[in-house]
Parts: C-alpha cells; sequence; structure tokens
C-alpha cells in the first residue's frame, strides 16, 4: 500500500514539474517546443474588379498583419497626448508604434468565400519559433 501511495506521489510530482517546465507565452500557442505567433490584418479594396486594387489591398492587408504579429512578439510602444484649455479638453491624439523585422513569417490569405466583406482582404501572419529561438528573443524584446 505504501508503494501505490509513492507511486502515486511520484507521479502527482512528475506532472506538477512538467506543468511548471512549460513556458506560458502571452499571445502564442505552444505544442511539442514549438511557439506558434499569429495575427491578421485587413486590407480595402478600392474598386471590386480591380487587379491592381487588388494587390494593393493584398500588400495592405499583409503589412497590417505583420505589424500586428510584431506588436504581439515584441510589443508596442504607446504614446498619449492630452491638451486641457480652460478646464476643457482642447484635444487628445494617441498612437502606436512597432519596429522591428520579421524574415521568417509567413503569410496566407483568407478565402474570399470566408470573408467578412467582399470588399476586403485578410491575411493572417504567422511566426513558428523553437524554444531556443524563443530564448534569444526574449533578449530583444523587452
Amino acid at each position: 500500500m505504501k508503494a501505490k501511495a509513492a507511486l502515486v506521489a511520484v507521479g502527482v510530482m512528475a506532472l506538477v514539474l512538467a506543468g511548471c517546465a512549460t513556458q506560458v507565452v502571452p499571445g502564442a500557442t505552444a505544442e511539442r517546443g514549438v511557439v506558434t505567433f499569429s495575427a491578421e490584418g485587413t486590407g480595402v479594396l478600392e474598386k471590386a474588379d480591380d487587379a491592381m486594387a487588388m494587390e494593393e489591398a493584398k500588400l495592405a492587408a499583409a503589412t497590417i498583419a505583420k505589424a500586428n504579429l510584431l506588436g504581439k512578439i515584441k510589443g508596442e510602444i504607446l504614446t498619449s497626448k492630452v491638451n486641457v484649455e480652460r478646464l476643457m479638453l482642447a484635444n487628445e491624439a494617441a498612437s502606436s508604434r512597432v519596429q522591428g523585422w520579421l524574415s521568417r513569417a509567413t503569410v496566407e490569405y483568407v478565402a474570399a468565400e470566408k470573408a467578412a466583406s467582399p470588399m476586403t482582404v485578410t491575411a493572417i501572419a504567422t511566426l513558428k519559433l523553437n524554444k531556443h529561438e524563443l530564448h534569444q528573443l526574449k533578449k530583444y524584446a523587452e
């Protein structure tokens, strides 16, 4: 009976230690030692049947998706400015900035029939990192 209790205790400890060893990365999914980040972006078509407009919307969607992806991985710098005159809000402005590079990110486009609107193009940018690459990335990300 003591042997069974000892085996159960060892099994529980092993599960607890395995759970503690798994890194939780905000904004990502982890599976088998690979961490996957993904984000989407949407571009708007100016003309529905224009091939050039479609390519421009795809480029815009991919750029926005990559910026959102980089924001998830590295974080964004947020700035805010509020001006008050005579105890009244005169104006307010906020902006966000992301700076960096994504050399291995892949971009896929959502099928037209699944898009929110026929006048939009949606892109999904994805980056997969192993544990070593994630550790290296943490040196550069804040």
